[in-house]
């Protein structure tokens, strides 16, 4: 399938009873009115975020994201950006 991030709105083509797509919700409903932003959509999720990050600066909790996560993911990401431009498989190394 190929979704298409815009503005807007979301385009996706190749959605049918054969895509690898499983709803978990007791009682799927599709959406009558679009979000009308990114922002909207994720509020909750960066209030979430926010919360946490305060919980952890004031030691009420552990860090769910430590240090070397991050690395491994911005390692990932950059092996990603790196395959893009070369046209080829990038091998991460075990860390």
């Amino acid at each position: 399938r190929l979704e298409v991030y815009a503005s807007k709105q979301t385009l996706a083509v190749g959605w049918d009873e054969h895509a690898p797509l499983v709803r978990v919700e007791p009682d799927p409903i599709e959406p009558k009115q679009p979000w009308d932003s990114f922002m909207q959509r994720y509020k909750n999720a960066y209030l979430n975020e926010l919360r946490v990050f305060a919980d952890v600066i004031a030691g009420r909790a552990e860090n769910p994201s430590p240090a070397r996560e991050s690395l491994n993911s911005l390692r990932l990401a950059e092996a990603c950006e790196e395959s893009m431009r070369n046209g080829r498989p990038v091998r991460l190394e075990a860390q």
